[in-house]
């Protein structure tokens, strides 16, 4: 969210451009009295298409994390072991 001059908080807004498509709007809940907000968004993007993280409102980003779907082992890899949120690779023997 964001925090005022005189301390009060307040949502704030980001507006994610994904390639050519229209820009999705999204409200980052004023925190309560935490510092920080956590804000999960899911875009699908083409392979080369940019993505764009716009604060209509005035506010710090600390991370962006990005993931993306597995496409297998390169040529020398296997999969050594995988969740569904996440694949570990390494070279073969």
């Amino acid at each position: 969210g964001v925090v005022s001059p005189d301390g009060i908080r307040t949502d704030g807004r980001v507006r994610v451009h994904v390639g050519n498509a229209a820009p999705v709007d999204v409200t980052v809940p004023a925190s309560g009295g935490a510092d920080l907000s956590v804000v999960t968004i899911s875009v699908d993007r083409a392979a080369g298409a940019p993505v764009v993280i716009e604060a209509v409102d005035r506010m710090i980003f600390q991370a962006l994390t990005g993931f993306l779907p597995d496409p297998g082992p390169p040529v020398g890899w296997t999969v050594a072991t995988e969740t569904p949120d996440a694949v570990v690779w390494r070279r073969s023997p």
